[in-house]
Parts: structure tokens; C-alpha cells; sequence
């Protein structure tokens, strides 16, 4: 069996006082995407994690206080190379403990280029189920996902 990391972007909209990492974002493709990603994980079998520009990954039942950076500040800060070479090392320490086959990426488009480029040579698959799709699109799917696993 697959075991898989399920990865969701963090998002822009946030509280204005430190929190457990799953509740500091607080807009409505975070909440569905972690909703998801959390539902999924326990029943199928996995973990899921937030990626922050700023933190790398999380466990989402950490603390920790708002801060704001982006991935694309980052990029721009740091350069591309180095932004996947921190995250990249996060991500391999991670895999390799806990014997990751599979990663589901639940992110932008900017973020889940920074994971694939640092999953590279990592040896596990990576899918991308809302690859391509816009904000609304992705918000109907999660709810679709959400329908059809109540009706089982």
C-alpha cells in the first residue's frame, strides 16, 4: 500500500494571533484543501502537512504566530535554486522517516512547482489532482469530494 504525504499550500488570509498551524489560515480554499487533506490522510492512511514559504513544512497541530511571505517573495529574495535546496532537504528528511511513497500536492501553482522540483530524484510519485484549475473550480471539487465520501 502507498503511503502518501499530502501536502497543502498555506494561504494569504490569516489570524491575527498565534494558533495551532491547521486553524492560522482562515481563508476558504486553505479550509477546504485542509479539510480534505486531514479527512483523506485518516482514513486512507498518510499524514498531511502545511508548506510555508517561510516555515517549509508543518505539522499542522504545531503552534505558530502570523508572519507574511510568500513563495513568490522568497524566490525573489532568495533565488529559485536556494528556495527548493531548504525546502528540498525539509522534504527529504521527511519522506525518508516516515517511508513516503506518494505525495499529493493541494497548493498554487507557484508552491507546488517549489515541491516538485525538490521532490526530484526523492523516489515517490507525485500527484497533483488540481492541477491547472482555477480557485472556484478546486473549491466544487473539494465540495464534490467531501458529498461523495459522505454518501459511502
Amino acid at each position: 500500500m502507498k503511503k502518501t504525504l499530502y501536502i497543502v499550500g498555506c494561504g494569504a488570509k490569516k489570524r491575527d494571533a498565534g494558533t495551532l498551524v491547521k486553524y492560522l489560515y482562515i481563508g476558504g480554499l486553505f479550509v477546504a484543501a485542509s479539510r480534505y487533506a486531514e479527512r483523506v490522510s485518516a482514513t486512507e492512511g498518510g499524514d498531511w502537512v502545511v508548506f510555508s514559504a517561510h516555515h517549509g513544512l508543518m505539522n499542522p497541530h504545531g503552534w505558530i504566530s502570523p508572519y507574511n511571505l510568500t513563495m513568490t517573495e522568497a524566490i525573489q529574495r532568495d533565488g529559485r535554486a536556494a528556495v527548493v535546496s531548504r525546502h528540498r532537504l525539509s522534504l527529504d528528511l521527511r519522506i525518508g522517516g516516515h517511508r513516503y511513497t506518494r505525495i499529493e500536492i493541494h497548493a498554487g501553482a507557484v508552491y507546488a512547482g517549489i515541491i516538485r522540483e525538490a521532490a526530484e530524484g526523492l523516489g515517490v510519485e507525485i500527484v497533483e489532482p488540481l492541477q491547472g484549475k482555477q480557485i472556484g473550480e478546486r473549491l466544487h471539487w473539494y465540495k464534490q469530494q467531501e458529498t461523495s465520501r459522505e454518501n459511502l
